[in-house]
């Protein structure tokens, strides 16, 4: 079982060890998702330059080319799927990873999904984790199992966008969920978010906009930081 303790966090080899990962595609510019094995080894090779020591595939398994080269050159690996489903199909496709992870020793935990805003707080999708997680046991009994959550509060019921001074509409925060402004045509300057409860400001954000027309705009709530997260 790899050790991790809830005060000191990952131990390896007997000593503490502060994980400092990044959230990485695997396809890389000017090449698209076929990466040839000399460009999955560069990467890892820069990622360990600039100090990271941990490497989450984004949002799918990874390969058995990319995880040798992560044993080999000493990167820590959070291996996930994208699939929160107990289906026939996904639940195959779960142990294909789970029968590839445990032969490497660069795996040290599992995922079973990112930010699943339908199903996360629902019964439903808690059964379906539960399925999941008692699969990899079985397969896997010593490494961790986790799951990258959409982490919304409720610190706000509505939410403002506005551009360059001129609002674009005012919108109800759903429940463990997100808001989408579609067919935003941005322009140079800056665009806020404004959140309110019960007609109060309570957290505000501005960001530096492009010059370019976004097709939408995404907004979510991170409750641990306060922060608004615009995304186009």
């Amino acid at each position: 079982m790899l050790p991790i303790d809830n005060n000191k966090g990952f131990i390896l080899n007997g000593e503490r060890l502060r994980i400092k990962g990044v959230c990485c595609h695997q396809n890389h510019g000017g090449l698209g998702n076929a990466v040839p094995k000399e460009v999955m080894r560069y990467r890892i090779k820069k990622l360990k330059e600039m100090g990271a020591n941990g490497y989450r595939g984004a949002h799918y398994p990874l390969s058995e080319e990319f995880l040798t080269i992560c044993d080999q050159e000493g990167m820590l690996v959070m291996l996930e799927t994208r699939l929160l489903s107990s289906a026939r199909p996904d639940m195959d496709e779960l142990t294909k990873m789970v029968k590839l992870g445990r032969s490497h020793p660069s795996v040290i935990m599992y995922s079973i999904g990112n930010e699943e805003a339908s199903s996360q707080a629902t019964d439903q999708g808690a059964r379906i984790a539960s399925t999941m997680m008692d699969h990899i046991k079985r397969l896997d009994p010593y490494r961790p199992v986790t799951m990258a959550l959409l982490m919304l509060d409720m610190k706000t019921n509505e939410v403002e966008l506005i551009l360059n001074g001129k609002s674009l509409g005012i919108k109800e925060m759903p429940k463990d969920d997100y808001l989408v402004w579609e067919k935003i045509v941005s322009e140079k300057g800056v665009m806020e978010a404004v959140g309110y409860k019960d007609g109060s400001v309570v957290m505000r954000t501005v960001n530096k906009t492009c010059d370019e027309e976004s097709s939408e705009i995404v907004v979510t709530e991170d409750y641990r930081e306060n922060i608004w997260y615009m995304e186009s």
